[in-house]
């Protein structure tokens, strides 16, 4: 059976790694294929429709986190070896596929938030200092990018950082560790300096490690690179 590059991760990925390699050698669960969700656009659309009205109810908040935490999946499967040039693609592709999905459903919200969602991604790749930013840290995504400047962390407009220097430090530290930016035991620090105009980051770095005393707000970074 074939696999195809379904637009909404409903399980874990460990589960969703789990389904495909079964699917891949087509083997059945229990005589019955009831998970074609994980590996079949139809299937998969289907079971979206059918989660979607419970998630509104959980409130606005918990059906926003939930839709661009598929829709990031999606770009990241995708794109998954960073070529940011086609990110905007699989970005477009994935709202397109649920504006078309929820049309005469009267998801009148969840349409808007697409729409705000695809302007987002317009502005963003059209700012020149983010695009020369991700060309060298790629794994930079929009995503990424759009959780800082709602935990009010950045400034897209133009670029700024907008917390203390050690939390910046932090969330280099943290980048590096997650995406293995480093080049041995040598962290990948220059980057994130010429981006947000920011010097000093190793020794921001140094300074809460001699004092064992995590940056405040680091629990915001933590959340958002999880």
């Amino acid at each position: 059976m074939e696999i195809e590059i379904i637009f909404y991760q409903l399980w874990s990925n460990e589960a969703q790694r789990h389904y495909e390699e079964k699917h891949a050698v087509n083997m059945k669960i229990d005589g019955k294929d009831e998970y074609l969700f994980a590996v079949n656009i139809f299937e998969n659309n289907k079971d979206f429709l059918e989660g979607l009205p419970n998630k509104i109810t959980e409130g606005y908040r918990a059906c926003e986190w939930w839709m661009r935490g598929l829709l990031a999946s999606y770009v990241k499967k995708c794109a998954y070896k960073f070529d940011t040039d086609y990110e905007i693609k699989y970005y477009n592709d994935w709202l397109d596929n649920t504006l078309w999905i929820i049309q005469g459903k009267n998801y009148t919200e969840i349409e808007k938030w697409c729409n705000d969602y695809r302007q987002f991604v317009i502005k963003v790749k059209n700012d020149d200092t983010i695009t020369q930013t991700q060309k060298i840290i790629p794994i930079l995504s929009i995503d990424i990018l759009e959780k800082l400047e709602k935990q009010r962390v950045i400034k897209l407009e133009p670029l700024e950082w907008l917390k203390s220097k050690g939390l910046l430090g932090y969330f280099v530290e943290v980048m590096n560790d997650k995406y293995n930016l480093k080049h041995g035991s040598k962290r990948k620090i220059k980057p994130f300096q010429e981006m947000f105009g920011v010097l000093g980051l190793s020794g921001a770095i140094n300074d809460y490690k001699k004092t064992g005393d995590l940056p405040i707000g680091h629990e915001i970074i933590d959340n958002i690179l999880e």
